[in-house]
């Protein structure tokens, strides 16, 4: 079955949901990794980071 033709109706709330502050937390932790991995150039990152087989740098 490929779907076409079926409709999907989705019923999202007026606001996010509040978070916890631990949950908040979290998430800005998480988000903070995220950028600071992004911004490294390519070589840093590693390979857990890229498609590629080359083990990380050894500083």
């Amino acid at each position: 079955m490929t779907g076409q033709g079926r409709k999907l109706r989705l019923v999202t709330p007026d606001e996010p949901p509040r978070l916890t502050p631990g949950a908040a937390g979290m998430l800005l932790r998480i988000l903070l990794k995220a950028t600071a991995q992004a911004s490294r150039p390519h070589d840093e990152q590693g390979i857990e980071s890229c498609n590629t087989s080359h083990p990380p740098k050894n500083n």
